[in-house]
């Protein structure tokens, strides 16, 4: 009973721990573009692919102005969708460093391209002090790009 009770306390705990998401085929299906298509398409063919920062250097500029972002990491993944039987591809770029989707691009096979960026979030930290039962609540630094919990 007593094992029982333990193993319970520990499923519970590991539970409520938030873990990052940092599998790429993952951070692919939280974009829109991916989670639609794999909704049309639940059978594509998913592909990924490591990618360092001197193999990106080629394609950095056009990839730069596609997406709305900078290619700066070290390290990327590249997740690839697509179908035999659907002219269209999903490729998801991730900073594989930070497990950060960067952009995830759709090219139909009539040469239309749609781009999602995630959006960037700015979170404040709130100090909260209290003094002989006086709560009191200052707003401090704002974080880029980080989601609060």
């Amino acid at each position: 009973m007593r094992y029982l009770l333990i193993l319970g306390l520990i499923v519970l705990v590991a539970g409520c721990t938030g873990q990052a998401v940092t599998d790429p085929i993952e951070l692919a299906k939280q974009t829109s573009i991916a989670s639609s298509y794999l909704s049309t398409v639940p059978d594509a063919n998913t592909q990924v692919f490591n990618v360092t920062s001197t193999e990106i250097e080629a394609q950095k500029a056009e990839l730069e102005q596609t997406c709305g972002a900078k290619f700066t990491a070290e390290n990327y993944k590249k997740v690839l969708l697509s179908s035999k039987e659907v002219e269209t591809e999903v490729t998801v770029w991730i900073d594989a460093d930070n497990s950060r989707v960067i952009c995830a691009i759709k090219k139909t096979g009539s040469g239309q391209v749609s781009v999602e960026k995630p959006a960037e979030t700015t979170t404040t930290k709130k100090a909260t002090t209290t003094i002989a039962g006086q709560t009191s609540t200052t707003a401090g630094e704002a974080e880029e790009g980080k989601k609060s919990d």
